[in-house]
């Protein structure tokens, strides 16, 4: 039984192999750079054209400014950021209003809320704002057998 089994071993491995020795890149030496006694410094061949034209392009260096600490972002207050949208908003409905040709609504004198209103033989039980202007007032009627709103304007002039 020996003689089989190293005649198994010798048919299944197989003998080292070496690694092949990689080849070393080769390096380009430059020829050396022969300057003449006689020439000014400035015009010598070490540096290429290319690259003293590179050097030529160059800015001088701005002027060293030292960094100032960033300021921190501090948010307006929610009333502040809502009062300006507010003031937009209305300038911009300003702004829409004088192109349409419509007039900037009156600011009433006085403004106050009732509970109820009794308007010659019809009366409402609902409560309404009636705002007074100089020459009348205004309120919201509510009907007393349907339900709708009627806007009123009466004149001063009128009541009498």
């Amino acid at each position: 039984g020996h003689v089989g089994s190293a005649y198994r071993r010798s048919r299944t491995s197989t003998p080292p192999v070496e690694p092949k020795p990689k080849p070393t890149p080769a390096v380009k030496e430059r020829p050396p750079v022969v300057q003449s006694h006689s020439e000014p410094r400035s015009r010598s061949r070490s540096v290429p054209v290319k690259e003293k034209k590179k050097q030529r392009k160059l800015r001088a260096k701005a002027p060293f400014r030292p960094k100032l600490p960033k300021k921190k972002f501090v948010r307006p207050s929610l009333s502040a950021q809502l009062g300006s949208i507010i003031a937009n908003t209305s300038n911009l409905t300003n702004e829409i209003r004088k192109m349409g040709g419509l007039e900037a609504k009156e600011i009433p004198m006085l403004e106050l809320s009732s509970r109820s209103f009794v308007v010659g033989k019809a009366t409402s039980k609902y409560p309404s704002m009636v705002q007074f202007y100089p020459d009348r007032c205004t309120y919201e009627f509510y009907h007393p057998f349907e339900r709708k709103k009627i806007s009123m304007e009466m004149f001063y002039g009128h009541m009498s």
